[in-house]
């Protein structure tokens, strides 16, 4: 599925046919052909959007990414600099 192409009405049809057996869902990730992380989706934003609606108006494409080989200790460290950074803004 191409999300440029795709309709909020076409990802919820997916999301449904795709749904079983799965809990907890709060968000649709999107991944390019080498599983690198691109955009987000929220459910809620996604449930909340009309039927019509290109998903890409409604994804997060800002998304930040670890790799998952990093130490558990360094997303921390990742996260105080950028805050150190925004607040610098």
């Amino acid at each position: 599925m191409s999300e440029e192409l795709c309709t909020v009405d076409e990802a919820l049809f997916y999301v449904r046919k795709n749904v079983r057996n799965k809990r907890n869902i709060y968000y649709l990730y999107i991944i390019d052909q080498f599983y690198h992380l691109k955009r987000a989706l929220s459910i809620r934003e996604l449930l909340s959007a009309a039927g019509n609606e290109p998903i890409t108006d409604i994804m997060v494409s800002d998304v930040t990414s670890l790799s998952t080989g990093v130490d558990q200790e360094k997303p921390q460290i990742y996260l105080e600099i950028l805050t150190w950074l925004l607040f610098r803004l």
